[in-house]
C-alpha cells in the first residue's frame, strides 16, 4: 500500500512529522464523532492504515509486554512505533474532547450540510483506496460486492438500547473502538446502534472522568483485539481484505445520504429520500449548498491523494 508522507521507520520523528500526524489524528477523531463517518476510512486515505494496524496489533503481543514488564520502555516504544501512534492518538483525543460539542450541534442542527460534506469525502475516497489493490481477480471483485452488501445492511440496522452501567459502557467502548480502524463503519454509528450515542457525548462534554475511563479501557481492548484479526487478514489475504473494506465504505454511503425521512412518531425508522429540487417555484438553495459541500468533500480527497502520491514518489 502506498504510504503517507510520514516516515515509516522507528527512528525519531521530526517536528513536522509529529504535526502532520497530530492533525491527521484530529481528522480521525473528529470523524468518529459523526455517525456514519469512519476514522478508519481516513487512515486508508492518509496512506498509513496498515502501519496503524501493525502498531495497535503489537500492543497485544508478547515482545511488547516482555519489554514493558522488564521496564525496557525504549524498546516498548519502538515496537509500537510510539511516536507515530502517540501523535495520532493525541490528535484523536484532542478532537473528541474539543470538537464533540460543536460536531454534536452541527449534526443535530445542520445534518444535511455536514452529511453532504462527508458523503463527498467518502465517495471520493473509495477510488484511492481501491487503487491500493494489486490484482482485481474475480474473487477480489466478489469480495468487494459482499463488503458493499454487508455495509449497506449493517448501517441500516435499527438502533437498540443498552443500559448505561459500567459493564455495558465498557462493552460500548470496545465495540465502538473497533470501528476506529474499520473503514465504512464509524464508532459513533456503533454507539447509535447500541442506543448510547447521546449518553456518551454527554459524559464527554461533562468531563465525567470515571465513565470516560471505563469507556477508554473498553476502547483499548476492542482496538487491540480487532487489530490482531486485521493484521492477519492483511498478511494472508491483502487484496481481498482491502476490497472488503472498500465495499464497507461503499455500502456505508446509505447511512450518510443527507436527505432522510423519519418514520412514524416514537420510532427510529428512517429512510433515504431524494431532495426537492424546486421549492415555491424557486431552486432549492439548500440543495445547491449541499451539492457544493459534496464537491468540497471530493476536492479534499483529491488534494490529499495527490499530496500523498507526491510524497511517495
Amino acid at each position: 500500500m502506498p504510504q503517507s508522507n510520514v516516515k515509516r521507520s522507528t527512528t525519531a520523528l521530526s517536528l513536522r512529522d509529529v504535526a502532520i500526524l497530530f492533525f491527521q489524528g484530529l481528522a480521525i477523531g473528529a470523524a468518529n464523532v459523526i455517525p456514519g463517518v469512519s476514522g478508519g476510512t481516513l487512515a486508508l486515505i492518509f496512506g498509513f492504515y496498515e502501519k496503524l494496524i501493525d502498531s495497535i496489533k503489537m500492543l497485544g503481543r508478547g515482545p511488547f509486554w516482555r519489554a514493558t514488564l522488564g521496564l525496557n520502555w525504549v524498546r516498548s516504544f519502538k515496537l509500537v512505533n510510539g511516536g507515530f501512534l502517540l501523535s495520532l492518538v493525541l490528535g484523536a483525543v484532542a478532537a473528541i474532547l474539543t470538537l464533540a460539542r460543536g460536531l454534536e450541534w452541527l449534526y443535530v442542527n445542520q445534518p444535511i450540510y455536514i452529511l453532504s460534506f462527508f458523503f463527498g469525502l467518502i465517495l471520493a475516497s473509495i477510488i484511492p483506496v481501491s487503487r491500493y489493490i494489486f490484482e482485481w481477480t474475480p474473487n477480489v471483485i466478489a469480495t468487494l460486492i459482499i463488503g458493499t452488501v454487508i455495509g449497506y445492511f449493517l448501517v441500516g440496522l435499527t438502533p437498540t438500547s443498552l443500559p448505561t452501567s459500567w459493564p455495558f459502557l465498557f462493552l460500548s467502548g470496545a465495540l465502538a473502538a473497533t470501528a476506529f480502524i474499520l473503514p465504512g463503519i464509524s464508532g459513533a454509528f456503533i454507539l447509535v446502534l447500541l442506543g448510547n450515542y447521546e449518553y456518551v457525548l454527554g459524559i464527554v462534554n461533562r468531563r465525567e472522568l470515571a465513565e470516560i475511563a471505563v469507556l477508554g479501557v473498553g476502547a483499548v481492548v476492542g482496538l487491540i483485539s480487532l487489530a490482531q484479526l486485521l493484521g492477519w487478514l492483511f498478511k494472508t489475504f491483502r487484496d481481498a481484505t482491502l476490497a472488503l473494506l472498500a465495499g464497507f465504505m461503499l455500502g456505508s454511503l446509505r447511512k450518510i445520504w443527507p436527505w432522510k425521512l423519519s418514520g412514524l412518531e416514537d420510532t427510529e425508522v428512517v429512510r433515504n429520500v431524494l431532495p426537492q429540487t424546486v421549492i415555491n417555484g424557486q431552486v432549492n438553495a439548500e440543495l445547491l449548498v449541499s451539492a457544493l459541500l459534496v464537491i468540497l468533500g471530493i476536492g479534499v480527497i483529491i488534494i490529499i491523494d495527490r499530496l500523498t502520491s507526491a510524497a511517495d514518489a
